[in-house]
């Protein structure tokens, strides 16, 4: 024991080796990661802090006030691991680690690192200038609300006006300064160059903000009557429509110059259109050439007479092999091939209703006031026989008038469906072989709704026109055409 008393007796003449703690202040050592102090009036509102807590200590809340908005800022001590990602990715340096370990407190609320400061609205909102971007990406990759996207293959940047919040880092990271905040220009419909004046777009129209005069070939719209509720750009055919920016400077009229009239034309202080019914100058019966591959001039139609010039021109061609034809104002128009199967798909798809094929007799006729050559039967003809093509003289005629395709035979038997093993045994039509899915994809393919597939795959050839659709949707390969 007496070691130890010696030791004791020591130690009463040697300074303390522990430090009078909190009686004495202690700094704390270099690099020590404290109590998060955040500064407001630096912070941009990126979110970005937010994003990578891990543990979700900071959250923020956004309070619409008289000039701007209220934003509030609380960091959560008693779940912050005091990891310092968040002052690592503060672009402003608005949060930052303290020294100060003094973190011992009764009420949690003391624990609660909080901020506040009034952000005024930004003038505007972030506008590219396409001249100067590169596509280079960094503005996309620093934005906190994943709100741009860039595609460098096809240079296109977006953004999402909703997702941002206008904290102006993608604009600070620029390296080209192609980013800047400017007053957005008020929204509207703009007419583009392919309009065919079908006033599809104004039958849509809820206001009546839209004026379509077809034999004047002009478009217009009232501005101040538009709600750009966008009914007229979806609906509108040749998709010339479309919604962007406007100002004082945007149209909001379009005139198309009509085709070259006649050389007995009206009046220079006319509209440039054709006048059929005008009784001063009464056209010149047409004469077409007396041979067997025209047809002769007691065969054209009434209206022919009174018909444009280069439409009268035209007549003995088309008549010769294409499809008997309507009164036209323009030289252009959907013109059939001979591959036409009848099936009448093109009647059924065409907004205007100027078609109508009748399968019985097989004929295909187009009324030529109404078609206003959208182009909607080309696409979506099966046999890819329809085309849009100038109707004039030099327009080539097949051959041949499309003639009455032979029907399938019907099976000995009459029966509403042949099955698949049926289809394989010499069976002229669609052919079914191994490999099948039944995804269906071919009934739905199918225009006349001859296939049926429910477990099974079954085929009315009765019904069937052998257009091929089913065979060139099936994504297994399995059906051919024989």
């Amino acid at each position: 024991m007496f070691p130890f008393a010696k030791k004791a007796l020591s130690n009463l003449f040697k300074k303390p080796h522990t430090v009078r703690f909190p009686e004495v202040p202690v700094d704390a050592k270099p690099a020590y990661r404290g109590r998060i102090v955040y500064d407001p009036e630096k912070c941009v509102n990126c979110g970005m802090c937010i994003k990578v807590c891990s543990p979700g200590a900071i959250t923020r809340t956004v309070e619409e006030v008289e000039g701007g908005e209220k934003i509030t800022y609380d960091i959560n001590l008693t779940s912050c691991t005091f990891c310092g990602t968040c002052q690592d990715f503060c672009g402003t340096k608005a949060i930052s680690l303290s020294e100060d370990y003094h973190m011992v407190a009764e009420d949690p609320k003391d624990l609660i690192v909080t901020g506040s400061r009034i952000k005024q609205k930004v003038a505007g909102r972030v506008t590219l200038d396409k001249a100067n971007c590169v596509y280079c990406g960094l503005c996309a990759r620093n934005c906190p609300e994943n709100a741009i996207t860039v595609d460098r293959a096809t240079k296109s940047w977006t953004i999402n006006y909703d997702e941002c919040v206008q904290c102006g880092q993608c604009i600070t990271k620029c390296p080209k300064k192609a980013l800047s905040f400017q007053e957005p220009k008020a929204q509207g419909v703009i007419m583009g160059g392919d309009c065919v004046f079908c006033t599809l777009c104004a039958k849509k129209c809820p206001v009546g903000a839209l004026t379509v005069d077809r034999a004047a070939k002009t478009w217009e719209i009232d501005r101040n009557a538009c709600i750009r509720c966008g009914a007229c750009v979806s609906g509108c055919p040749k998709k010339t429509l479309s919604m962007g920016d406007v100002d004082e400077n945007t149209p909001s009229r379009f005139e198309k110059a009509a085709a070259p009239a006649a050389p007995a034309a009206p009046a220079p202080s006319e509209p440039v259109k054709a006048a059929p019914a005008a009784p001063a100058a009464p056209a010149a019966p047409v004469k077409a050439p007396q041979s067997d591959s025209e047809p002769k001039a007691e065969h054209l139609p009434a209206e022919s007479a009174k018909a444009p010039e280069s439409v009268k021109k035209a007549l003995p061609a088309l008549l010769s092999g294409l499809i008997p034809q309507a009164k036209n104002d323009w030289d252009t128009g959907v013109i059939l091939g001979p591959d036409c199967i009848y099936c009448g798909m093109c009647m059924r798809k065409c907004p205007m209703e100027a078609i109508t094929v009748d399968r019985a007799s097989k004929s295909w006729t187009v009324d030529r006031e109404k078609c206003v050559w959208c182009g909607i039967c080309v696409a979506n003809c099966p046999k890819k026989t329809l085309r849009i093509g100038d109707l004039d003289g030099k327009t080539a005629a097949p051959e041949a008038a499309p003639v009455a395709k032979e029907t399938v035979p019907a099976a000995p038997a009459p029966k509403a469906a042949a099955p698949a093993a049926e289809a394989a045994a010499g069976e002229s039509g669609v052919q079914f072989g191994e490999g099948c899915i039944f995804c269906g994809a071919c009934a739905g393919a199918c225009p006349m709704g001859a296939i049926t597939v429910d477990g099974d795959w079954s085929i009315n050839r009765d019904a069937c026109i052998q257009c091929g659709a089913c065979v060139s949707t099936c994504p297994m390969g399995v059906l051919s055409m024989k």
